[in-house]
């Protein structure tokens, strides 16, 4: 399959170009190309915290939420489905006030929306 920078990333070549480690987190590739080889780890650590991997020209960064909040840990048992608006909302640290008026706040608000 030959694939092109404009084109969309499917999760067939994505598999066909990667091999992901559940346990520790770690892309690596299956196939060489330009300067990298098969076996390479792939990827490397943005400057948001993300790892970011290159496949056919395009660069892709997965922006999962992260239970530990590190984001460059991409343990399976360290990822969580992203909810964008709770994720966009908290805070990166909270004190345990901080915490409890974050989710008096989501109380109030679904009060509000839902009447109960």
């Amino acid at each position: 399959m030959t694939t092109t920078k404009q084109d969309k990333l499917t999760a067939e070549r994505l598999r066909e170009r990667l091999h992901y480690d559940a346990g520790t987190g770690v892309f690596t590739r299956r196939v060489g190309s330009g300067h990298t080889r098969a076996g390479d780890m792939a990827g490397s650590v943005h400057r948001t915290g993300y790892v970011r991997i290159s496949i056919d020209g395009g660069k892709y960064t997965a922006q999962i939420e992260h239970i530990n909040r590190k984001r460059s840990d991409n343990r399976i048992a360290n990822l969580r489905e992203r909810r964008h608006r709770v994720a966009l909302r908290r805070p990166a640290r909270q004190t345990e006030v901080e915490r409890n008026a974050y989710f008096a706040s989501l109380v109030a608000e679904r009060k509000q929306r839902f009447g109960w």
